[in-house]
């Protein structure tokens, strides 16, 4: 669970400092939502549950991509994997709202 905390904490001082905004939690389904404000009660008290839901999207593409990166799933397909993980974390940091 250290990666997910570490990233929680991340957010949630960046959320305090306004350098990350909160996404429109329209886009959420209500009962995700609801499943997301539980956990928001219990790991990032005040974090909104749209930013907690793109953390959680983050965290799970991120172990993805490393996964592809340790099995060596990029490299058979992505002569620059190097380049492409770069990208890859920058595409995550905009789903999160972090400044690069």
């Amino acid at each position: 669970m250290r990666p997910p905390a570490v990233l929680l904490g991340i957010v949630r001082d960046g959320l305090a400092a306004g350098r990350i905004a909160a996404p429109d939690p329209g886009e959420l389904p209500e009962p995700l939502r609801a499943d997301l404000a539980e956990i928001a009660a219990a790991l990032a008290p005040g974090l909104p549950e749209a930013l907690l839901a793109r953390c959680l999207a983050g965290w799970t593409q991120l172990f993805g991509l490393i996964s592809f990166e340790l099995f060596g799933r990029i490299d058979r397909t992505l002569p620059h994997r190097a380049e492409y993980f770069a990208h890859q974390t920058d595409l995550l940091a905009d789903l999160i709202g972090l400044p690069r």
